[in-house]
């Protein structure tokens, strides 16, 4: 008995071991990290044409005063 309890211990440990190893993405981890791609594109357009238009509004606000 003992010996077939360390038997399913092994059995339940490499299975688990070989589940954590995968290293193939899912489709919803590939889906995942397109958008996680797309977010960081749009964040640096925002960023971007944040400093424009507070450059454009500096160079108006410079030329009234």
């Amino acid at each position: 008995m003992k010996r077939f309890k360390s038997v399913i211990i092994i059995l339940l440990l490499s299975t688990f071991l070989l589940g954590c190893a995968q290293e193939k993405e899912g489709t919803m981890e590939k889906a995942g990290k397109k958008i996680d791609q797309k977010i960081e594109k749009v964040q640096a357009s925002a960023k971007e044409l944040k400093e424009e238009v507070k450059d454009e509004i500096d160079d108006h606000t410079d030329d009234e005063g």
